[in-house]
């Protein structure tokens, strides 16, 4: 009789790859119960604070390839984060004059540099910026 193949999670793994996850645990593991209820989170409140549409954003223009929103399930300290706001650029010269591009799109949507801040303000009220970091994806072939 052969051993069963266990698949074991590498978290140092250093690229992302395509992973049917559904098939990585048994229908009946307790981790499906986790997933459950964080895939039936209401986040409609959370997203409605982030202020953009693709419309009025970046997406029309092309520098911007996508928005994302990262849960956490883990955390290594009580200060680690836990939910990540992403946006993907098209490559690193789309970020070129990027202070003055998003200021334009700011004034465009928000109507100008107070209104923004009124924003940003209510948004402290919700949550805290632990950080911002600038990560490039390296797809391996």
């Amino acid at each position: 009789m052969s051993e069963p193949l266990i698949r074991r999670i590498n978290r140092e793994q250093m690229c992302w790859r395509a992973v049917d996850v559904e098939q990585l645990i048994e229908q009946d593991h307790v981790a499906r119960t986790i997933w459950d209820l964080v895939g039936g989170l209401d986040l409609e409140g959370f997203c409605a604070g982030i202020g953009c549409s693709e419309e009025a954003g970046g997406r029309r223009t092309g520098a911007i390839i996508d928005y994302k929103i990262f849960l956490k399930e883990t955390n290594s300290s009580p200060q680690d984060w836990d939910v990540a706001l992403a946006v993907e650029y098209k490559n690193h010269a789309a970020m070129d004059g990027l202070t003055a591009k998003g200021e334009a799109v700011r004034d465009k949507i928000m109507g100008g540099k107070q209104q923004a801040q009124q924003v940003a303000e209510k948004r402290q009220e919700i949550r805290e910026i632990v950080s911002s970091e600038l990560l490039q994806e390296i797809m391996l072939k």
